[in-house]
């Protein structure tokens, strides 16, 4: 996340802060809005007051938090916006379905096998084949 961005949620939220969360921030702009409203729905429900996070970043599509003495409140709010992050795009913060960014895209994959022969192919070979009794396209025949 970006710098302005990381200021804005530090000054905002005091269960973030630099100390605790060295790393900053590590997802993209795109899910800013998501932490902010993860973040002001954490201040609502009245943390503790040692209450912090430790990490906030994307793996594997998924928004992970880490935190210290959170309580089953906090656990809930987390492993909500867990789920809504799965469906959207930390770089762009479009709806992951939409693959309108680098990120997003999921690349389109050939699975067709390059070797495999076709009936023709077989068929010419063992035309080809001395013998005239072999029907694999690797003939050994003299």
């Amino acid at each position: 996340m970006n710098d302005e961005n990381t200021k804005k949620l530090f000054k905002r939220y005091k269960f973030l802060n630099k100390k605790t969360l060295p790393d900053g921030f590590e997802c993209g702009d795109g899910w800013y809005k998501l932490v902010y409203d993860m973040c002001k729905e954490l201040k609502s429900v009245s943390p503790p007051a040692d209450f912090v996070v430790t990490k906030i970043a994307e793996r594997y599509g998924d928004l992970e938090v880490h935190t210290k003495n959170g309580t089953m409140q906090t656990r809930v709010i987390i492993d909500e916006y867990n789920t809504q992050s799965m469906e959207i795009c930390d770089e762009c913060g479009k709806d992951k379905d939409l693959q309108s960014c680098d990120k997003c895209t999921v690349p389109e994959i050939d699975y067709s096998d390059p070797e495999e022969e076709t009936e023709e192919d077989d068929s010419n070979q063992s035309s080809n084949c001395s013998s005239g009794s072999c029907s694999s396209g690797s003939c050994n025949c003299p």
